[in-house]
């Protein structure tokens, strides 16, 4: 909302609230929608790409310039989802980047549960159950029973610079599970160990806004404990992994692409 639009309407609700015709509960549901700063004191950290997060395979590089139908084809390669000792992979979301020779070539990564495919989630993950903002952390949209997951974003105040995948807070409150009063991507269970967390990780710049960088990716991952995998896979079956690979190739003279699922590509 532009600014002078928020300063009239803060003039009309101070006029409201003293001539008491205005229920100031109701400030708790609109305060996101006129611009107003949420109250969520949360540590949000960015940590470096773990070495077990696999970066998208580059091919050769000839005279800075890679080859458009090579790059496109590189989707089965890049199909791979993360493997680590400590944790189980739950769901992974990564983006990874190439520029030069004013060319962007750029690998959208995606591993989700089978059944959370079912919401047919985009390359931002739209379409997934989404927590209404970082102060509303119980309201969850296009919600639905077999979603494991749902994203958090926070562009409105910056806190977050794109949806980020956690377990669904409709989930949490049926197992009993809380997620951390300091770091909302950090789930407890029901005797207080760790559960779940979501790691936000960069490479580089992590969001090339020019020619000149080279390499960057950002992303993030859902990890999860033994006995939550337990728990989960009561109540939904043996966690299976579906992945999806964009591969996308833009230049000047426009945009080509193709999608890869478990490493084979759709039908153009």
């Amino acid at each position: 909302m532009p600014h002078f639009a928020v300063r009239a309407l803060g003039s009309v609700i101070e006029e409201l609230t003293r001539a008491d015709q205005i229920d100031l509960r109701v400030l708790d549901v609109i305060w996101s929608d006129i611009g107003g700063p949420h109250f969520a004191n949360y540590q949000l950290s960015t940590d470096p790409r773990p070495e077990w997060v696999l970066p998208a395979v580059f091919p050769k590089i000839d005279n800075w310039s890679i080859d458009e139908e090579m790059w496109l084809g590189l989707g089965p390669e890049n199909s791979i989802v993360p493997v680590t000792s400590s944790f189980n992979i739950l769901a992974e979301h990564s983006e990874f980047a190439f520029l030069g020779d004013w060319k962007k070539r750029s690998t959208i990564r995606t591993s989700l549960p089978v059944t959370d495919w079912v919401s047919r989630p985009d390359e931002n993950l739209f379409n997934l159950p989404k927590v209404m903002d970082l102060g509303h952390l119980s309201t969850v949209f296009k919600d639905h029973d077999k979603s494991m997951l749902c994203t958090i974003d926070d562009m409105r105040y910056g806190d977050l610079r794109e949806p980020t995948l956690t377990l669904n807070s409709k989930l949490l409150k049926e197992l009993g599970w809380k997620r951390s009063e300091v770091d909302p991507f950090e789930i407890y269970g029901v005797n207080g160990e760790i559960v779940a967390k979501t790691i936000n990780w960069m490479d580089g710049v992590g969001y090339p806004e020019n020619s000149s960088v080279e390499r960057s990716g950002h992303g993030n991952v859902v990890l999860i404990s033994d006995s939550s995998r337990a728990e989960l896979e009561e109540r939904f079956g043996k966690l299976l992994l579906r992945t999806r690979v964009i591969q996308r190739y833009e230049s000047q003279e426009g945009t080509s692409q193709k999608i890869y699922f478990d490493g084979v590509a759709e039908e153009d």
